[in-house]
């Protein structure tokens, strides 16, 4: 790691992982942030893992500043998400930026027209989906969901909800994953209980799971044949093993 000389502070070191696609290959991205004496000055340092070439280097710096330093990159169609600003003390909060795993470069994603600003953004993944989180605190959720990766014009507000109303009394809610059916969402609820969203109805109901802490994270995990080995080689097991299965269904 090389460290500016006039950084006095360290400020914040995340990661985010995902898959390219294009390459066939697993990546790690290491993004590294430093203070320097001024305060509105700082330096970043980026790296990318390839599992495929179990290679490590250093790409593009980040040209902007992580609003939540320590938050992970979300994955959405092959690129990882982090909130930024221009600069540590700016006027323009909750930029969405985009790293694109395939061609290892940034970009900024269009957000819907807010007719009111005053909440706390977060970034998600429904349904394989970007989405943004309009945290109004105490009061209520906004989910928009975006149906085309980097269309301005396919985000729709996917549902709300607020307390009373739908919610007795929450701090914190974050849409987890769609049901089965698609009609309900899974919310996690101040890291300590799960509810069912039911859209249609715009109603809630606990979940109940035996022996679960009192509090815990949440995340998702997608099932996969494609094995973690590098060079392409759980991606030709998975299609051998698709075409055998397709040979079978033939012969039947």
């Amino acid at each position: 790691m090389e460290v500016p000389q006039d950084v006095r502070l360290l400020r914040s070191v995340t990661y985010g992982f995902g898959y390219d696609e294009r390459s066939d290959d697993y990546k790690v991205v290491r993004l590294v942030q430093f203070f320097a004496d001024n305060n509105d000055l700082w330096e970043s340092e980026v790296k990318v893992y390839s599992l495929k070439n179990d290679s490590c280097k250093r790409v593009q710096d980040c040209p902007y500043y992580l609003y939540k330093p320590c938050s992970f990159g979300t994955l959405a169609s092959d690129a990882l998400h982090w909130l930024v600003n221009p600069k540590v003390i700016s006027d323009r909060t909750n930029l969405i930026l985009a790293f694109d795993l395939a061609v290892e470069e940034y970009r900024l994603v269009p957000q819907p027209d807010f007719y009111d600003k005053n909440f706390n953004m977060d970034v998600g993944v429904l349904g394989q989906c970007l989405t943004i989180h309009c945290h109004r605190y105490r009061h209520r959720l906004d989910v928009w969901v975006m149906k085309e990766y980097g269309v301005k014009d396919s985000w729709m507000k996917l549902f709300s909800v607020t307390q009373p109303e739908t919610i007795r009394s929450f701090d914190y809610v974050i849409p987890v994953a769609y049901s089965k059916s698609g009609g309900e969402v899974l919310l996690g609820k101040d890291v300590k209980k799960l509810i069912w969203y039911d859209l249609n109805k715009k109603r809630v109901r606990n979940v109940r799971i035996q022996g679960a802490p009192d509090m815990f994270d949440l995340d998702i995990c997608w099932g996969s044949l494609v094995s973690l080995g590098g060079n392409g080689e759980g991606n030709a097991e998975c299609k051998e093993a698709t075409s055998r299965r397709e040979d079978e269904k033939q012969e039947e």
